[in-house]
């Protein structure tokens, strides 16, 4: 890479951690060209910035890895949202699934100490330029970095005896991180996650295979998003409609009429006996698949596994 001004360019690693290209380089006021500072992957350094440009709206965000060795772009991003100060999590960059509290209420005022020092500066800035969340340390020694992990969580981490160590996270459980069970898991309060449906006999090459399709009923659950509104009609009339295609892959019929779920179903939840809040749903499963969950637990459900050994999203 070359400059038009002095015909090269050089790349400068700052004790800050950041990658820097300059033609001034002998220069203590550095001309920077580029920096890897703004172009942030998972992991944040002191002194960076998750922002979002004020007049452009383009944000500046963290990215979690695909997995724990790939690199690609996952699931989970933080960034602030562009109609004002709080900041989320998005799943899929379509999904939000956890909004912030100010950043000067839920992190700012937190007690970054260690051994009684307070070892962390956050800060929330805001101006006509541009708004963003940064961080600095007070001992230039301790070696941190800010990160959004493939687990949906935020975490910061230290460099201690020579290996990365968890210093904070958001305290928030597993069943909170958005679709962390996968396509057709569930999961309830006490945070057992279960998996339902692995395929349907109507996706066969047999048209006669629809008939081996048939409805399990799964009591005391919060109805997932994104359903289609197809009409009042009665409960028979709603199965039957859900019937009709093979890509239906679950309804719902309560006071507000009929409710149906077309391909994958995210965030399953079970609700207590007491939330005013549980419907039941009817999901769609193949004939053995339906015998198994029948015979298996007086609460109707095929249990794959718990939680805590569902292999991570991504």
């Amino acid at each position: 890479m070359s400059s038009p001004n002095s015909g090269y360019v050089v790349a400068i690693l700052l004790d800050t951690g950041n990658l820097v290209l300059t033609n001034r380089p002998d220069d203590d006021a550095l001309d920077l060209l580029w920096q890897s500072f703004d172009h942030p992957t998972e992991t944040m350094l002191p002194g960076g910035k998750i922002k979002l440009d004020t007049k452009t709206k383009k944000p500046r965000y963290l990215t979690s890895w695909k997995n724990r060795k790939d690199p690609a772009m996952g699931h989970f991003s933080l960034e602030l949202n562009p109609k004002g100060k709080p900041t989320y999590l998005l799943w899929n960059k379509s999904e939000k699934y956890w909004t912030s509290d100010l950043w000067n209420q839920q992190i700012i005022s937190m007690d970054w100490s260690l051994g009684g020092i307070i070892i962390y500066n956050f800060s929330f800035v805001l101006n006509k330029k541009e708004s963003y969340f940064t961080y600095s340390s007070y001992n230039a020694s301790i070696i941190s970095r800010f990160v959004m992990d493939i687990s949906g969580e935020i975490q910061l981490l230290l460099w201690f005896e020579g290996k990365w160590t968890l210093f904070w996270w958001d305290r928030r459980t597993q069943v909170e991180v958005y679709a962390f069970c996968g396509t057709f898991g569930s999961y309830n309060e006490y945070g057992s996650g279960y998996k339902y449906r692995n395929g349907l006999q109507c996706e066969g090459s047999s048209p006669s295979n629809r008939n081996k399709d048939t409805f399990l009923a799964i009591p005391y659950m919060r109805l997932p998003k994104h359903a289609q509104f197809v009409g009042q009609g009665n409960a028979s009339e709603c199965e039957s409609t859900c019937w009709k295609y093979c890509s239906c892959t679950a309804y719902a019929y309560d006071a507000n009429g009929c409710s149906i779920w077309f391909g994958d179903l995210m965030n399953l939840q079970q609700l207590s006996f007491e939330d005013n809040n549980r419907e039941t749903l009817y999901l769609k499963l193949a004939a053995p698949e339906f015998h198994d969950a029948s015979k298996n637990s007086n609460r109707e459900r095929v249990i794959i596994g718990i939680v805590g050994a569902v292999v991570g999203i991504g």
